[in-house]
């Protein structure tokens, strides 16, 4: 999540593979591209192409983004640097 917040927050698209996270995954859903590995060049070429789903993208990162404030972030960095 660290390494997409930015480009979120300013509302990048992001095209990524599926991470470990079913719950993250979904949160992300509509704010994230999601790809297996063997499909991410066809669905960056995709995604380039349609205005349109930039443009909702784009809308749904900085929504979901908002929602989420960096101290969620930071605190469950600290959580795992802990363990």
């Amino acid at each position: 999540m660290v390494r997409i917040s930015y480009p979120l927050i300013n509302g990048c698209v992001v095209v990524s593979e599926p991470g470990s996270d079913p719950d993250l995954a979904a949160e992300l859903n509509g704010a994230v591209v999601f790809a297996d590995y063997e499909h991410i060049v066809d669905t960056c070429v995709r995604v380039v192409a349609s205005p349109h789903v930039r443009s909702e993208y784009s809308k749904n990162a900085r929504s979901i983004m908002r929602s989420r404030p960096q101290s969620t972030f930071v605190g469950e960095l600290l959580g795992r640097a802990n363990q």
